[in-house]
């Protein structure tokens, strides 16, 4: 999903004569690496990337396509940049705030290109698929929610039990769902019949694969 170019580069000028020891493949990498591992660590701070899965892609893949019914959608590529400077003697006398003010520059700076780019492609992706919830101007309710997870397939956990899927939102949404009043009977009730009837789906998905790969 993402098309990141490495942050930093130890290539100093040194004097004549000077052994360039650091001004190696094997330091580049290490410093990438440190980099993007600090980069991801900070931006997972934020409570909405941080909420999100995230795994890097096999090796010479570079999107992916999620096919639902006769829908098809390719991941969308956000090229990202960010452009600083770092000497080799901030690295090597241990200048750790040197170190630190990149990496909060690069990571809100990746933020504020990533996250409106997810949020484009995830309502391309509800719309393709049909489910997002048009409220057309009416206050959100707790009725709402319901709606919108009975949309949606559940995950299964290690135990083979349905979960809900995680809802991600904005701060101004956020806000919204918290002043609901509580959730009533009829709406337990609804919780309730939903997550067995999800349970059944998918006991019912996977004894069907089985039945399949036995008959093949």
């Amino acid at each position: 999903m993402k098309d990141r170019t490495a942050p930093v580069s130890n290539q100093a000028e040194l004097p004549p004569g000077r052994h360039k020891i650091l001004a190696t493949p094997e330091f580049d990498k290490a410093v990438t690496d440190l980099f993007w591992t600090a980069v991801d660590l900070r931006m997972a701070e934020d409570p909405i990337f941080g909420g999100l899965g995230r795994s890097r892609l096999p090796e010479g893949v570079d999107a992916v396509s999620v096919e639902i019914d006769d829908s098809s959608l390719d991941s969308p590529q956000v090229p990202m940049e960010h452009t600083d400077r770092v000497q080799t003697r901030d690295l090597t006398h241990g200048n750790l705030e040197e170190f630190h003010r990149i990496v909060l520059a690069m990571a809100d700076n990746f933020l504020a290109q990533s996250l409106p780019s997810f949020f484009s492609h995830l309502d391309t992706a509800v719309t393709s698929v049909g489910n997002n919830l048009d409220l057309s101007g009416k206050p959100l309710s707790r009725d709402d929610i319901l709606d919108a997870f009975d949309k949606v397939e559940w995950g299964v956990n290690d135990y083979g039990l349905v979960q809900p899927p995680q809802m991600i939102a904005g701060p101004d949404v956020v806000a919204k769902v918290e002043a609901l009043p509580d959730w009533t009977d009829e709406q337990k009730r609804r919780w309730v019949e939903m997550t067995s009837r999800k349970q059944e789906e998918h006991v019912s998905r996977r004894r069907g694969r089985r039945l399949r790969h036995e008959s093949d």
